[in-house]
């Protein structure tokens, strides 16, 4: 098979984890490390990371 035909791989990326966030939130103000307030338009909260780590671990048992 010709290498430059082969497709790229699909970067397998993991959810967010609070360690990830380094700065404070600016809108929410939620601490460094933290996830975003309920309240908060553009944070990233518990319930996304937890539908992420469902959706990484079933793309891992698909492959």
């Amino acid at each position: 098979m010709d290498p430059q035909r082969i497709p790229p791989a699909e970067p397998t990326l993991r959810p967010f984890v609070p360690a990830d966030f380094d700065e404070a939130c600016e809108d929410c103000e939620a601490p460094a490390g933290t996830y975003c307030r309920p309240h908060c338009p553009s944070g990233y909260t518990a319930d996304e990371a937890r539908r992420d780590a469902v959706l990484a671990a079933a793309r891992r048992q698909a492959s």
